[in-house]
């Protein structure tokens, strides 16, 4: 292991720990979007060799966070096209997500993302990794109180690649009034949710996330 890495893997399933770091690089905008990620590189800065960042590399392909076009592995870079296609995606499994959690989630589940919420409003971070950071939390602890193993495995990559897209977004100008706004909406989503209203939380996720999208898009003039 390079010891200037900073980074501590073990030897099993070391793949999955590489993969995990590099993810948590790209998530910390170490790299940009369309970056080549260099396998010699990564196994150097990693102390380890090139197999498991070979093996890492295809995890993250497979999530869509990284591209490989046969020759190189690249940063997630989608066309505008794309955009549009992950968005809609996005937003039909969430409120399939927010639905469905109205009918299954339980009340630990439920206090948790609630406690998420409140915490967000009390520390008022005003970072931008740390606001995103919080959000993906609340995403993916709502698509796992649906009990639904396969919309959670469908949902969780979708899910990181439009929090990635918006890191990217607000890089240069992070709108701090949309974290109070976004935390509303998410109590409106759980406050349906414990009334185990499923049609009012899915109602309050798709206005929740065509208003993120509308905003997002708005950052997007200078993205491509």
């Amino acid at each position: 292991m390079n010891k200037d890495s900073g980074v501590l893997l073990s030897k099993q399933y070391l793949g999955d720990e590489v993969s995990k770091v590099i993810k948590e690089q790209i998530f910390d905008l170490k790299y940009h979007r369309g970056e080549r990620l260099i396998v010699e590189t990564l196994a150097a800065e990693l102390g380890v060799s090139m197999t498991p960042v070979r093996e890492g590399l295809k995890l993250l392909v497979n999530q869509g966070i990284v591209g490989y076009n046969g020759k190189s592995y690249v940063v997630f870079n989608p066309r505008y096209d794309e955009i549009h296609h992950i968005f809609s995606i996005r937003r039909y499994l969430d409120k399939l997500a927010a639905f469905s959690a109205a009918e299954n989630c339980s009340t630990e589940e439920l206090d948790t993302m609630y406690q998420l919420q409140n915490d967000l409003l009390s520390n008022r971070e005003d970072d931008l990794k740390e606001f995103i950071a919080s959000d993906i939390v609340f995403h993916s602890l709502l698509l796992k109180s649906t009990g639904n193993e396969r919309l959670i495995s469908i949902g969780r990559p979708i899910n990181e690649q439009c929090h990635l897209l918006r890191l990217w977004s607000y890089e240069k100008d992070f709108p701090k009034e949309n974290l109070v706004i976004t935390v509303n909406e998410h109590l409106a989503i759980l406050d349906a949710i414990k009334k185990g209203k499923a049609s009012l939380a899915e109602t309050a996720m798709e206005k929740h996330l065509i208003r993120g999208e509308k905003i997002a898009w708005k950052m997007f003039d200078n993205f491509f």
